[in-house]
């Protein structure tokens, strides 16, 4: 696999882009599994914990506020974890291809060992990432309201209030700024590993 140094064009870029995650495969879904493996248990633990209110002889008020103080408690963490762990896994991926071009053998704990020494600067770019990318998100969304909230709303809201209208629409209208920012984390993240 030729992995010189070189201005490349983008379909050369994306066929050297497949040709080392063909080459590596394995590599890189060990790098990225940790991450996989916590989601999956959060899914079907939620999956359970949604099974336990199927039916409406199973609600109870005492099982629904348990199940919303661990909702809550359990999402802080999965979030707090996963950030991490997602980190990690960018940074280790980019240490392994680092490696490549370097012409050593990437393996799994070096490069989350790279990644690891790193990781510190790595959550500090990815918080300060997200600080913007909220601020980005709320700036957005102050126009589209306030000319829906003041200017007549909309028709599919017909029933809803003026104000409530436009803060429906300009939570959406971010949304997908936020959507099309996440592009941008990624290679973000690869850089600070540089």
């Amino acid at each position: 696999m030729n992995l010189d140094l070189r201005t490349l064009t983008v379909s050369e870029f994306l066929d050297r882009t497949f040709s080392i995650y063909r080459h590596r495969f394995l590599l890189f879904v060990a790098l990225m599994a940790p991450q996989a493996v916590l989601s999956v248990a959060a899914a079907l633990a939620f999956g359970l914990a949604s099974a336990s209110v199927a039916t409406a002889k199973d609600f109870q008020f005492e099982k629904l506020i348990g199940l919303v103080i661990g909702a809550a408690l359990g999402g802080t963490v999965f979030t707090g974890v996963h950030w991490v762990l997602y980190v990690l896994g960018v940074g280790a991926t980019t240490a392994a291809v680092s490696d490549l071009y370097g012409g050593m053998a990437p393996e799994v704990g070096s490069a989350f060992r790279a990644a690891a020494r790193r990781l510190g600067p790595l959550l500090w770019l990815t918080f300060l990432m997200m600080v913007r990318l909220c601020g980005v998100l709320l700036a957005s969304a102050v126009v589209p309201g306030m000319l829906i909230a003041f200017g007549g709303g909309l028709t599919a809201f017909e029933g809803t209030s003026r104000p409530l209208a436009g803060g429906i629409i300009a939570a959406g209208v971010p949304s997908v700024t936020c959507w099309v920012a996440d592009w941008v984390w990624l290679p973000a993240a690869s850089l600070a590993m540089t």
